[in-house]
């Protein structure tokens, strides 16, 4: 009489328990080339320690602009470290580290190459 709920019970433990490591393991983004490495920007003088930044994304809305730099949401004003974020632009984030004006940009540039069309001989 009592078996099938205790069997009910058991089965639903163990997918609860079954579904936990799944859930612990970070997922890396798919559209992601295999070869991509985060930009970063490094500052250093003499005195100070050597501080990088990964900006990872930046949000521009009407009320707000956003930038996450080393996975930390921040606003215009906003510091890291020592560097306080003074300008949120589409690709661009200008940091002031110490009065030094440091520019971290989302998608780096590049310069397309132009291919020469040939004619193919008929």
């Amino acid at each position: 009489m009592f078996r099938r709920p205790i069997i009910l019970a058991g089965n639903g433990l163990l997918s609860l328990l079954l579904m936990l490591p799944v859930a612990t393991v970070a997922l890396e983004d798919p559209t992601r080339p295999p070869d991509y490495r985060p930009r970063t920007a490094v500052v250093s003088s003499p005195d100070a320690p050597v501080m990088q930044w990964h900006l990872t994304s930046i949000l521009i809305a009407a009320d707000r602009r956003l930038a996450v730099i080393n996975g930390r949401p921040l606003a215009l004003g906003g510091s890291i470290g020592e560097a306080r974020v003074v300008a949120i632009e589409v690709g661009l984030v200008t940091l002031d580290a110490g009065g030094e004006r440091v520019r971290l940009r989302l998608v780096p540039i590049t310069k397309k190459a132009t291919r020469t069309k040939t004619r193919r001989k008929p």
